[in-house]
């Protein structure tokens, strides 16, 4: 009897775990999709960043530093590339910008998420205008973005200090 009843209950529990819906807590798109099927991607907007949260264990059980995941947008589409950066320890999501020069895959980083401030329109702006100044006709990167932004960083600090090495009428005379 006690057999039946202990039967009785872990069956109960198998047919409720098999019955439930699949669905991963970090698919915002409320799909429910089992695992082979489910996609790694979420939609491109200010929601779903905000609701997004990483999972930080690694299949070997390790905690990983940071979670990169997709944005489902079209592949002809000038935001082909961008994703979301989460960082483990501060929980800080950044917008990078994934794309390729010389078969290497290099990661620029756009900006950081603030609901409200900096979000998925102005990620959007931003995006656009650097593949505009750094690609060609056929969306090929003729020019690093990240040496570009380095360069202009310089030119400024050079201004800089050309400025503060000028002579001061007090000092002339």
């Amino acid at each position: 009897l006690i057999w039946l009843k202990l039967f009785k209950v872990y069956y109960w529990a198998m047919t409720d775990k098999t019955n439930e819906p699949k669905t991963d807590p970090n698919n915002v798109h409320g799909d429910t999709a089992d695992k082979c099927t489910q996609s790694k991607k979420i939609k491109f907007t200010d929601y779903a960043t905000e609701r997004f949260q990483g999972n930080f264990i690694g299949e070997d059980g390790k905690i990983k530093p940071r979670v990169r995941i997709s944005y489902d947008v079209p592949r002809s589409s000038v935001l082909k590339g961008v994703c979301l950066c989460q960082y483990y320890k501060t929980k800080k999501k950044v917008f990078l910008l994934r794309y390729r020069k010389n078969h290497n895959t290099l990661f620029l980083t756009v900006g950081n998420f603030i609901p409200g401030i900096f979000g998925v329109k102005e990620c959007e702006t931003k995006i656009h205008d650097i593949v505009r100044a750094h690609t060609d006709d056929n969306r090929k990167w003729n020019k690093d973005p990240k040496a570009t932004l380095h360069n202009e960083q310089n030119k400024i600090s050079k201004a800089v200090i050309e400025e503060s090495q000028k002579l001061t009428i007090n000092q002339v005379i």
